[in-house]
């Protein structure tokens, strides 16, 4: 084979895989539903999240801090309590608090 057939082939396939990759991002383009319904579906499970944990944190007032498998909250120090989420795929588990405020009873 020679040089300038070699560099045919070369860019004969060079220009195969383009056209490949640009027809399976032209796909994705074309179908984004997936994509939409997994982003849908983690804002659905996130919100569920965000609503029980600031709940939790509602009702245990000597809590700081708390978590489940979808976000973290903290009560700042006017009261209102500050979330974000620490996973992109979750479901919200049991929530726990990770600090209580110091008792400020001296024994």
């Amino acid at each position: 084979m020679n040089s300038s057939s070699g560099k045919a082939v070369m860019f004969i396939l060079s220009l195969l895989l383009v056209v490949s990759l640009n027809l399976t991002c032209l796909d994705a383009i074309a179908d984004p539903a997936p994509c939409r319904q997994k982003y849908d579906t983690y804002l659905a499970e996130l919100e569920s999240a965000s609503s029980s944990l600031s709940t939790f944190m509602k009702q245990n007032t000597t809590c700081l801090e708390a978590k489940n498998e979808c976000e973290k909250c903290a009560r700042l120090d006017d009261g209102e309590i500050a979330c974000e989420p620490i996973g992109f795929e979750c479901q919200a588990t049991k929530s726990i608090c990770t600090n209580f405020k110091k008792s400020s009873k001296k024994p």
